[in-house]
Parts: structure tokens; sequence; C-alpha cells
């Protein structure tokens, strides 16, 4: 399906793609290989990227960077930076904080277009990406980060993740079964919301493990707040921290299966509505970071928090919800 032509003006069925693809775009995609591969065209041209060298000697137990000072210090760190389009990265000073702001600005030319850091090389296959984070009966993975957006609520046609995944879209577009653990925002579930993926696959039949929750209502997207994720082979827990507000468990989820596979982390921005279907920017956003821990972490065994929340928050039975738009879009497609 060629998303362009469908996009100008947008249409119902582009609304329901980007109803949709909200939904997929809580995990980040491989777009700039993908996207040219349907097409048949080559990649989109990237402003910049930086690419860490030696990055198989990148799996270290600790990652940190307490401030964000320049591209080269996240390069030192393992950490590719994807500059696509309207997106651009700069570095800025504020109080105590010194921080990075990954930017999408408006663009209504609809090209493709990011900003992102990522441990993965999409330019490898699946299985030649380094990705260092893999729990184990003795250790669990523990990310803390300190961020916040421009705006309150998601732009409509950006994608926005901060997430530990398997990055498993091939670079023609293939896609193996998706892992995914982090926080996301996007047009599916309404605000900002957690998101835990496991083993989850799009086609022909949505199949997996998914489950979402929304960030607690005290939580302010556009101040600096902190949010951690702890994993286990067994379980996940992710928390939020704001202000007054101590950190508080958003997600906890039993994991469906043992976690077994090496994960890499990610922050995220761009404009794909669809997997190959990018739309016109109109909203600008950006996500200022301003502190990243990913370590190697002795377990907590029986003392997770106590999580009186709702699984799935007000979001019931989110892959049920996945498949009826999967459906509603083939019937409108045909």
């Amino acid at each position: 399906m060629n998303g362009r032509s469908h996009l100008k003006p947008l249409s119902r069925l582009a609304s329901l793609l980007v109803a949709l693809a909200a939904v997929l775009a809580l995990f980040p995609v491989d777009t700039a290989a993908a996207y040219s591969a349907q097409q048949g065209q080559e990649p989109p041209e990237q402003n910049q990227v930086f690419c860490g060298q030696g990055l198989q000697d990148r799996c270290v137990p600790l990652k940190i960077i307490p401030q964000f000072l320049n591209k080269r210090q996240i390069q030192n760190k393992g950490f590719y930076l994807d500059l696509f389009g309207s997106g651009s990265l700069s570095f800025a000073r504020e109080a105590h904080r010194k921080y990075a702001s990954f930017q999408l600005d408006t663009d209504p030319s609809g090209q493709y277009s990011a900003s992102r850091m990522t441990e993965a090389d999409t330019s490898l296959p699946p299985e030649q990406r380094v990705k260092c984070w893999q729990p184990t009966a003795k250790r669990d993975v523990v990310i803390d980060f300190a961020v916040r957006f421009k705006q309150a609520s998601t732009p409509p046609e950006l994608t926005e993740n901060l997430t530990l995944w398997n990055s498993p879209i091939g670079k023609g577009g293939e896609a193996l079964p998706m892992t995914a653990i982090g926080v996301a925002r996007n047009q599916m579930f309404p605000g900002y919301i957690a998101v835990v993926a496991q083993n989850l696959v799009m086609a022909p039949e949505p199949s997996g493990f998914l489950q979402v929750a929304p960030m607690p209502d005290w939580l302010d997207p556009t101040d600096w707040h902190q949010i951690r994720i702890r994993v286990s082979r067994q379980k996940v827990l992710i928390e939020a921290a704001q202000g007054k507000h101590a950190y508080t468990a958003v997600q906890q989820v039993a994991l469906p299966q043992p976690l077994d596979e090496p994960l890499a982390f990610e922050f995220s921005l761009d404009n794909e509505v669809f997997p190959g279907v990018v739309v016109p920017i109109t909203v600008p956003d950006t996500l200022d970071v301003a502190f990243l821990s990913i370590r190697h972490a002795l377990p907590i065994g029986s003392d997770w928090p106590v999580f009186t929340g709702v699984p799935n928050g007000p979001y019931d039975k989110p892959l049920s919800m996945l498949a009826r738009f999967v459906a509603l879009l083939n019937r409108t497609h045909r």
C-alpha cells in the first residue's frame, strides 16, 4: 500500500490508519529501511547519523549519562543518533541540568522525520544488532531517566517512544515477534502510557501479549519527571515520580513467558503512523532528556511493590482493540 496517495487530503481511511498505527507505533520501527524497501526507494536522506565504534564491546553492566553534553558523549556510550527530515538534536542548560533536546519541527512535505538515540544499528540485520540488556536469574535490568515533553498532549502525527525493545524489524520491512517495555505517547491510547508487550505479532491476526496503563493524573508531561523500569525474567515494573510525588507503580506485569532475549534501549520521536506510512507534521514536539542510567541490578525477589492499580486501566483488552482496528482497516481498504 502506498500511504502517501491516501494522505493528501487525509481521508477516513487515513484517519483509521492514524488510530491503528498508534498501537503499532507503541513500538519503535526501523522505518528508514523498511519504508524504503516497501516503496522501492533509497532510504530518506539523513541529516546526521553518528555511529559508535566497536559497539560489540559496549555491553557493560552500567551505562550512565548524568548530564547530556554533546553528540560525541552519547556516541561514546554506545548509542546511534538517527536524525531524519525535520528531526534535530541540540543541547542546553537549565539551573543544574544539562540536557539533550530531541526535536521534530513542523514539516508539510510528508517526508519521514525522526530524532532518535538508539543502541540498535538498524542498518544491520536484526540478528546482528547489538542488544545489551537481558535479565537473568541473578540480575534484573533497571533503567532510570529524567525527561519532559514540550507538548502536554501528543501531537496527532507523532509517535514518541522511550522503550527497551528487541528491534525485530528487518531491513526489508519483515517483522519478527516484538517485545517492547517502556513508556510512550500516541493516539490509539490517549495520553501518556506505560506499555509491556511480549512476542507481539501484527499479522495476519494480532497475537501475543500486550498491556498498557495510563500515567498518574498528577504527572505533568511538560515538567521534569522520572521514569524507572525494572525488568526481570518473569516480571516488569514501571514507575513514575515527579516533584513531591515519590515513585509510584504505574504498571506491574507478570510476563507470560520468561524473558530470554536481549533488548536495546532508545528514545525516539517520528512521524510514522503506520509501517511505511508517514504524514505531514503540523504540531512540533521536543523530548528533553536530562539523565539516563541503564544497569544490571540484584533482583528484589519477593520485595516487588504491592501494585494496587488495574491492569490496562481504562484500556480494556488492548489486544482485542488492536484486532478490531485491523479488521476495520481491512474492510475499509477492500
